[in-house]
């Protein structure tokens, strides 16, 4: 996230939208679709909240499961549709997340700018001025 960070920021600069996408399943879509199928029929007759036990922490599958403007209690077959969950849970391979703005360098955890690495050797020893060594937050790791 720190690297990304500068990223955000300049995007802010230039006005750009700036939005994070974040998989939390580590899965391509084919292969989750598949594994998302089987496990609707298993859970068929269940609750939401059941199918989507053990996929995530519970705060994140509800958070999920309501996004979907769906019901934790609903079951599946009776009050949604196998569909209906699975292209729920295929978000959780796309989980776009907008970002807003950045805090202020009071707040900051890291800056950008610094010595560029190409000007340091492995010992951290400048290239461009004799005797000095770099290290730490002075170099731009970018």
């Amino acid at each position: 996230m720190f690297q990304l960070s500068r990223y955000i920021k300049n995007a802010f600069r230039s006005k750009e939208k700036v939005e994070l996408t974040i998989d939390l399943i580590g899965q391509n879509d084919i292969e989750w679709q598949a594994e998302l199928k089987e496990r609707v029929k298993i859970f068929e007759g269940y609750s939401i909240k059941s199918f989507y036990n053990g996929i995530l922490n519970e705060k994140l599958n509800l958070y999920f499961i309501n996004k979907a403007n769906l019901k934790p209690d609903y079951l599946i077959g009776a009050d949604v549709s196998a569909q209906k969950v699975i292209s729920s849970a295929m978000e959780l391979l796309h989980w776009k997340i907008p970002i807003t703005g950045v805090n202020s360098f009071k707040n900051a955890q890291i800056s950008t700018g610094g010595i560029p690495c190409h000007e340091v050797d492995e010992t951290f020893h400048s290239h461009v001025v004799r005797h000095l060594y770099i290290t730490g937050e002075m170099l731009d790791a970018a």
